[in-house]
């Protein structure tokens, strides 16, 4: 048959338990958070920027064809 539950004594050590959370001090950093954005100075220049199309001539209407 089955051996019987190996006998407890009343001093034996608990059951593991899972480990507790670290402690909390009032004085510990706070979390990591995403770092900031670079700093903005006022005379920093734009930012870049696609540069303009070329300029487009458009007339009314194509000019007409020249005889010779």
């Amino acid at each position: 048959m089955k051996s019987p539950p190996p006998p407890y004594y009343y001093h034996s050590p608990p059951p593991p338990v899972k480990s507790p959370p670290p402690p909390y001090y009032y004085h510990s950093p706070p979390p990591p958070v995403k770092s900031p954005p670079p700093p903005y100075y006022y005379n920093s220049p734009p930012p870049p920027v696609k540069s303009p199309p070329p300029p487009v001539y458009i007339y009314a209407s194509p000019p007409p064809p020249t005889h010779y």
